[in-house]
């Protein structure tokens, strides 16, 4: 268990290093999801001006649920330490994980359903898909930076 925590502290650490740089990143690549998703759904400045409060609070909830279950901590461990874990612990760590997704479903289903009064159900359906199509263009980005 010792090892568990002086790798989550050295991670812990790694990460806060790391994002001192990504805090502009991160802002970055925001406002080029906004920009993306604005266009692709053709929202209307009317739609525009009551959809992004509720995405923007949608989105800051699961930051708040990740946050505050934590990234579990099988994410973090490498393989030898998590065969190493107790049932008891392999159980705690499995709960914890399925209240995190379930809390997290049930924001996004609430999400879904306040949009219904802001937005066609159509783009609704097209939000989800073009979420998923921005993600695999910043990653696609992300490959072609790392290859050049």
């Amino acid at each position: 268990m010792k090892k568990i925590f002086q790798i989550l502290l050295i991670f812990l650490f790694s990460v806060q290093a790391l994002s001192q740089g990504l805090g502009e990143k991160k802002e970055k690549i925001k406002a080029m999801r906004i920009a993306f998703i604005t266009d692709k759904l053709s929202l209307s400045p009317d739609e525009a001006t009551k959809f992004w409060p509720l995405f923007k609070e949608f989105e800051n909830k699961q930051e708040q649920i990740r946050r505050r279950q934590g990234r579990p901590l099988f994410d973090r461990l490498d393989l030898d330490i998590a065969n190493n874990i107790s049932e008891k612990e392999a159980a705690a760590l499995l709960q914890q994980i399925e209240n995190t997704e379930e809390e997290q479903y049930q924001n996004r289903k609430k999400f879904i359903n306040n949009l219904k009064s802001v937005i066609p159900t159509i783009k609704i359906i097209k939000l989800l898909k073009v979420e998923e199509e921005f993600k695999r263009r910043l990653l696609k980005q992300y490959r072609d930076r790392k290859n050049d």
